[in-house]
């Protein structure tokens, strides 16, 4: 019975949503603490029998704090701009990311390989062996950083809500009246981006309906000027007025608007809005 109840909670935590993915910047930043710290490792602890190399073991260290550097910028410039692939949405989960993870941590592997190859000579059979010394350096800190991440931004958005819930001023009415799309905003529930098409999901006097304009969330900004109607993420404008609660998770806020079920995301870059 506890090894089922563990399985469940090891389960639950794996699926819970995983901070989305930040600017490159941000990434780097991230990436050159924990090559500082395999440097730092490396250089204090000299695992591997580092110690009995003939040139200064700090030089190695900080030889291999570099390619893991390098080879990270490289795996992520990859990752986004070759693979296309997207961090965001409920579908990146701690167990994705924690695969990826895997995958930046073979790249070092390989990186460190072919360092060694070229300058020791090091067999193809040695490719398992610093895969398994990657690992073993690379994994605690990335996934310490990774779920400490996560946590802290679990713990700040769900703050986050419980304070908006409190907070009158989402559910005040309109400045003035207006209209989209011969659509009164009073009526409307929220916008939805659809590449160069909108989805605007309104109320037709007995239940929500959807249609859709050739048009983007940009050009719409400028129509809601003075209205409830705010941008909460890049492909949603949300009618603040419909609000009946807010809750948050490592991804942001969730908004559950009045007589609809599915959550309206708000992204981190967009809470300050809410706050405001």
């Amino acid at each position: 019975m506890k090894t089922s109840h563990y399985i469940q909670t090891l389960q639950s935590f794996l699926r819970r949503p995983f901070p989305e993915a930040t600017n490159l910047s941000t990434y780097i930043k991230t990436l050159f603490i924990i090559a500082l710290f395999v440097s730092l490792f490396l250089g204090l602890i000299q695992p591997f029998n580092m110690d009995q190399v003939e040139d200064s073991t700090w030089k190695y260290a900080i030889l291999f704090g570099a390619i893991t550097f390098i080879s990270g910028i490289t795996y992520e410039l990859i990752l986004r701009y070759v693979f296309k692939m997207k961090k965001e949405g409920e579908s990146y989960t701690f167990f994705k990311w924690t695969l990826q993870v895997i995958g930046l941590l073979i790249f070092i592997s390989l990186f460190n390989y072919l360092y060694l190859a070229f300058e020791f000579n090091m067999p193809l059979r040695g490719l398992l062996y610093m895969m398994w010394a990657t690992f073993l350096v690379g994994v605690f800190p990335t996934v310490f950083i990774g779920t400490i991440s996560m946590l802290k931004s679990e713990k700040n958005n769900s703050l986050i809500a419980a304070s908006l819930n409190k907070k009158a001023v989402l559910h005040q009415p309109a400045v003035h009246k207006s209209s989209i799309f011969d659509l009164s905003t009073d009526n409307i529930w929220f916008l939805e981006s659809l590449q160069n098409y909108v989805n605007i999901y309104y109320w037709n006097g007995e239940a929500i309906e959807k249609k859709t304009e050739r048009s983007t969330l940009k050009s719409c900004e400028g129509l809601i000027t003075n209205t409830t109607l705010l941008r909460c993420h890049r492909s949603y404008i949300v009618n603040t007025a419909k609000i009946e609660s807010i809750s948050g998770n490592a991804q942001g806020l969730k908004l559950k608007l009045s007589d609809y079920e599915i959550l309206i995301p708000v992204s981190r870059s967009y809470i300050p809005l809410f706050k405001a």
